[in-house]
């Protein structure tokens, strides 16, 4: 008898395990593999998801080196693509994005960086970052933060897309800029269906 109640009590933790293990697995987001271009200087393999944070060590660089005195531009793009999967149970919401920006500019050089997170099929807002160099040479580096709101519905796939990109021009006859967009960060929320609303 001892051995028959041992093997039911073994039996239950089992199936109470696979129960947990199930039902949180309802409540996880699915990243698929990603696509990167080569302008974004990272492996697909390195985009994570880290306590609801995607997370992309891109390094988005541009330079300008200009001796004449014409007007000279230099730009650069990266462009991600993340499949998605939510829960049944849940809807996915992204609210908010961060990313590193370093920038040398020379006297009357300017720089435009912007990073647009969007679903696949629609447009959002960019944070953009303007800055020109107009009576001295410029130094800048931050974080710098923007909410946003994109919405993947209930138990619904999609594709995140994000368009970066980092322009730098001059009308100098010397310039030596160079501007950067690095780690970027897309702050997740996983919330719960509520019929009829999402």
């Amino acid at each position: 008898m001892k051995s028959v109640s041992l093997l039911s009590t073994t039996l239950c933790t089992v199936l109470l395990s696979q129960g947990a293990f199930a039902a949180s697995r309802q409540s996880v987001l699915d990243l698929g593999p990603g696509q990167v271009s080569q302008g974004c200087e990272m492996k697909p393999s390195k985009i994570s998801l880290k306590k609801g944070v995607i997370q992309l060590p891109i390094r988005l660089s541009v330079a300008l080196e200009s001796e004449a005195g014409e007007v000279s531009v230099a730009r650069k793009n990266c462009v991600v693509s993340i499949p998605l999967e939510t829960p049944a149970n849940r809807a996915l919401v992204i609210d908010g994005v961060e990313v590193d920006q370093s920038q040398t500019l020379t006297v009357g050089t300017s720089s435009l960086l912007q990073v647009e997170v969007f679903k696949a099929g629609l447009q959002n807002q960019p944070l953009v970052i303007d800055n020109h160099a107009v009576k001295k040479n410029l130094i800048s580096k931050s974080t710098v933060t923007q909410k946003t709101s994109v919405l993947f519905g209930c138990g619904q796939g999609g594709v995140l897309r994000v368009n970066a990109s980092a322009l730098l021009r001059t009308v100098q006859e010397s310039s030596r800029s160079a501007a950067r967009l690095s780690n970027l960060k897309i702050s997740t929320k996983l919330i719960p269906c509520e019929s009829g609303s999402l």
